[in-house]
């Protein structure tokens, strides 16, 4: 691959699956090799450990390491600046599978995420599991649902983020979902 990081070498094709359940949230990857190079990896979605996930994420330039102050005010010795390597496809797409698989079994009938951050892995996790995927948005301060998005009373949502710090946005995702009810 010629992808950040990569030296050429065969394609490698990966599958994620739950290997600890839902409440330990990791997945396996299994490798295998592809006779073919490309530009950037082929994932295939077996089993993905939680290493090749931060492999994925250095390779980018995402996983930046220090000392950083979190919009929540809160500090940290590393981030993820998952916009880095969501803006890969490739790589979207096998995260959003091994998130995909670690939920497949709740079965969910939309996938929400608060924009802008969460659009991204949302609409990969929504295609993993083959339902729909939308968004909250601001408007006059608030997250909302615009854009002519609804649900249906009943309906099983998913909400998906890219990064979690407090939980302040997701719990503000969970009230639009309770409220558009």
């Amino acid at each position: 691959c010629r992808g950040p990081g990569c030296r050429p070498r065969p394609a490698c094709i990966f599958q994620p699956s739950i290997i600890d359940g839902p409440s330990r949230a990791r997945v396996r990857l299994k490798r295998q090799i592809r006779a073919r190079t490309c530009f950037s990896h082929t994932y295939t979605y077996e089993l993905m450990t939680e290493a090749e996930v931060l492999t994925i994420f250095r390779r980018s330039g995402a996983l930046l390491e220090g000392h950083f102050r979190l919009s929540s005010g809160l500090h940290s010795p590393g981030y993820l600046q998952c916009a880095l390597v969501l803006q890969h496809p490739r790589e979207a797409e096998a995260l959003g599978a091994a998130l995909g698989q670690l939920v497949r079994a709740l079965g969910v009938q939309t996938v929400m995420s608060p924009a802008m951050g969460g659009v991204v892995i949302g609409q990969e996790v929504g295609r993993a599991l083959g339902v729909r995927a939308i968004f909250a948005e601001r408007a006059d301060g608030a997250l909302t649902l615009r854009r002519g998005f609804s649900l249906e009373p009943g309906e099983k949502v998913l909400i998906v983020e890219d990064v979690v710090t407090t939980g302040g946005s997701t719990r503000e995702t969970m009230d639009v979902v309770r409220a558009d009810r």
